[in-house]
């Protein structure tokens, strides 16, 4: 009896979403961990939610470079790196 009611339950729910939204925003510092410029920091200029990746601006030499990193190639900054980095100044 029970079975039966989950299953008419799941039978005739909607269709849900179960699409993976980015965690990143324009704008916001991230720290890319994986690639040929693991180690640097930087802000996102643009999400490309269709190809997973992010097109970020990095400092090289004092200048700003525009690279694509995918989504598993980063990791937001915390606030505690950002304290260990002022302090630092």
């Amino acid at each position: 009896m029970v079975c039966e009611m989950i299953i008419r339950e799941f039978e005739h729910d909607s269709p849900r979403d179960y699409s993976v939204k980015p965690a990143f925003q324009v704008g916001e510092q991230v720290r890319i961990s994986d690639g040929p410029f693991a180690s640097f920091n930087g802000v996102v200029a643009e999400v490309d939610e269709a190809r997973s990746c992010l097109n970020i601006a990095i400092s090289i030499f004092g200048r700003p470079k525009p690279v694509e990193i995918e989504f598993g190639q980063v990791g937001k900054l915390s606030i505690a790196y950002w304290a260990t980095e002022w302090k630092s100044i």
